[in-house]
This record gives structure tokens, C-alpha cells and sequence, in this order.
């Protein structure tokens, strides 16, 4: 046998009990131009369904801008449709297409009809080969990110788990208007629109809000307003979403004092008065200081005597 035949750098036994996972790349190529590539996962189910009844949602990111929209489902076989949808939305913002889609291997993913949808309008597909979540790390570090801060808003509302829907709504809202460091400290809003976005009308979730309540809606001695929580924004409307608990309904409106300083206002000290010591002298001292006291006081009162009687 030629021993330059052999492979003495190969063991086959070694490979099966130390085989690791092939290392990642630190950073891919970014796109140069808006819809070039979108990312999209599903997240869920939650076991708590929404206020909606949703248990899962779906997100697309544009690589480009890092843009973040996202759509509630209450099935996975939603997703297909909410694609259609946001397709014609961005397109039709952007007059652009979608280029490249990047997704994981899941069946609301692969079906049949999305194949073929997308073959019809040319966009490639991207997905990731099994249990490889991290060839689609957009989309999985933006789940993470939106649930890390909804759950932290929760949290600061002291809100029911019913309402994460609209904690990663407003979380989302929120991300798609702060400045990002890949961006080079732009907002995603920014590169998406050009347009540098407004922030005056951001308020604090979960905050008190007062609604006016319309004149047709009320008597001559009802409240003008009412109570509510702010829960979030909705988009194409200029307005707020509100959280009615007595009804238990959700209310938009534009019509709203907030009160965004609840926590402060509850958690508030009121200024103590000192509390005053007194301390019992014992008698010797207190005779002691008396005398001392008098001694001291005598010729105080003899000088001032004196001083009368010398004008006199």
C-alpha cells in the first residue's frame, strides 16, 4: 500500500464524537437600496391570546432601511395573505419591487401557493436550512428585541399579559423612529421616507388619558371626559388607541389630556416634620445651669440700670 494514500489527518471516530457546528460569518453585505431584500419570521403562539385574539404575528424588515412592519395572526395560515398585503403597500409607497425574500423553512413559508405567487411576481427566495435560525438573524434579533422591550412596558404599566399585542405594536412604532447604530445614528423612518419622522406626539404607554366624551354622546350633566389607558397609535389615523376598563373597549380619539407622570404621582413623599427630641436634664445640672443662668442675667440687668440712671 503507498502510504501517501492515507489520510492521517482524518478520523473518522473523531468526527463523530466532536463534530461541531460550522462557525457563522461576523457580518453579511448590506443591500444598497430599499425592498433589495426582506427578512421575515413568524413569532408564536403565545398562550395568552390578544385583545384582538391574535397568538402569533408576523414581521418584514427591509435590509436596507431596517424598516419593521408587522402584522397579527391568529393562525399561521394567515401569513400568505399578509405578505399579498404588505407587498402591495411597500410597492406601491416605493414604486419598487421586492427583490429577494429571506425566510426559515416553516410550512406558512413554503406552501404551494406562496411558491408560486412568488415565481409570478419574480421575487427569489432565501431560507435557512434546518434548525440554522441564524442565517435569518434580522428577523430573529428584531423578535427578540420587540418582545424584550413589550414585556419591560408591561411591566412599567402594571398591564395584563392581554395586551402584549399592543406593547410590541407600540415597541415597533417606536424602534421604526429611533436612530440605529447601522444606520449611522438615522431612524429607519428616515431612510425609508427620506423624511426625518415627528416624535412631539409620543407618549408614555400605559399613561392616564383623558378622553373628551362628544356632545352627542352625553347629557347637559354628564363628565366631559373620560378616563382612559394608553395603549398605543394606529397607523393612518391621527389619533391615539385607547383603553376604556369600565366599558372595556378600545377607543381611538385625538381628544386627550395625558397624565404621563402616573408613577411619580403615586410613589410621591410627603416631607416629614422633624420630630423633636427632648432630653430630661438631671437636677444637678438643671440647678446648676439655673444659677449659672441667673448669675449670668444679674448684672446684665444692674448695666442697664445704671446706663437709665447716668442719662437721668
Amino acid at each position: 500500500m503507498n502510504d501517501s494514500s492515507l489520510d492521517f489527518d482524518f478520523c473518522e471516530n473523531c468526527v463523530y464524537g466532536k463534530q461541531n457546528r460550522v462557525s457563522f460569518p461576523s457580518g453579511g453585505k448590506r443591500t444598497k437600496q430599499i425592498l433589495e431584500l426582506v427578512h421575515s419570521d413568524v413569532f408564536g403562539p403565545v398562550k395568552v391570546p390578544s385583545l384582538g385574539k391574535s397568538v402569533y404575528y408576523v414581521s418584514f424588515i427591509d435590509d436596507f432601511s431596517r424598516n419593521t412592519w408587522i402584522y397579527f395572526l391568529k393562525k399561521k395560515s394567515e401569513v400568505f395573505n399578509r405578505f399579498k398585503e404588505f407587498k402591495d403597500l411597500v410597492e406601491n409607497q416605493t414604486e419598487k419591487k421586492i427583490k429577494v425574500l429571506r425566510t426559515d423553512n416553516g410550512g406558512e413559508f413554503c406552501s404551494k401557493e406562496f411558491e408560486e405567487f412568488c415565481k409570478k411576481c419574480g421575487i427569489a427566495r432565501q431560507k435557512t436550512t434546518p434548525y440554522t435560525p441564524q442565517q435569518n438573524g434580522v428577523a430573529e434579533r428584531m423578535n427578540k428585541t420587540l418582545m424584550e422591550r413589550a414585556r419591560s412596558m408591561l411591566s412599567g404599566a402594571r398591564l395584563g399579559q392581554e395586551f402584549w399585542a399592543e406593547a410590541v405594536d407600540t415597541a415597533c412604532y417606536l424602534i421604526n423612529r429611533s436612530p440605529s447604530s447601522a444606520l449611522e445614528d438615522k431612524t429607519p423612518q428616515e431612510v425609508w421616507t427620506g423624511k426625518k419622522p415627528s416624535l412631539s406626539h409620543l407618549r408614555v404607554f400605559g399613561c392616564d388619558a383623558y378622553v373628551h366624551v362628544p356632545k352627542e354622546k352625553r347629557t347637559k350633566l354628564d363628565s366631559k371626559s373620560e378616563k382612559c389607558i394608553f395603549i398605543g397609535y394606529k397607523d393612518g389615523l391621527k389619533g391615539y388607541k385607547l383603553w376604556n376598563p369600565v366599558t372595556r373597549k378600545v377607543v381611538y380619539s385625538r381628544d386627550v389630556v395625558f397624565r404621563e407622570v402616573k408613577d411619580v404621582v403615586q410613589h410621591e413623599v410627603q416631607p416629614k416634620e422633624p420630630e423633636k427630641i427632648e432630653f430630661e436634664p438631671k437636677e444637678e445640672e438643671s440647678d446648676s445651669a439655673a444659677e449659672e443662668e441667673s448669675e449670668d442675667e444679674q448684672p446684665q440687668t444692674t448695666a442697664v440700670r445704671r446706663s437709665v440712671r447716668e442719662r437721668r
